[in-house]
């Protein structure tokens, strides 16, 4: 049998494959639940698994366009802008 293995938190930790009559001692804090669908991250509560949020990492903004002094006032002089 397929099992999740869930923590006081409601959170599924491990997913297990399991025999129906195995004695195989749960962990404190822990309890097995029958799942198909359950994946490591996923939460558990009112008898329904939610798959894991994954939020995607910031953008990092990188610029090639760190100009020295002299180069920032040569594109104001070929802009027309004042130096």
């Amino acid at each position: 049998m397929r099992k999740a293995l869930i923590d006081e938190t409601g959170t599924v930790v491990n997913v297990v494959e399991i025999a129906a009559d195995s004695d195989w001692p749960v962990p404190d804090g822990h309890k097995l639940v029958s799942s198909s669908i359950a994946s490591t991250g996923d939460t558990y509560a009112n008898k329904k698994f939610a798959s894991a949020v994954i939020a995607p990492e910031a953008a990092v903004v990188v610029s090639d366009a760190a100009f020295t002094k002299e180069e920032r006032q040569a594109i104001r002089e070929r802009l027309g802008l004042e130096a």
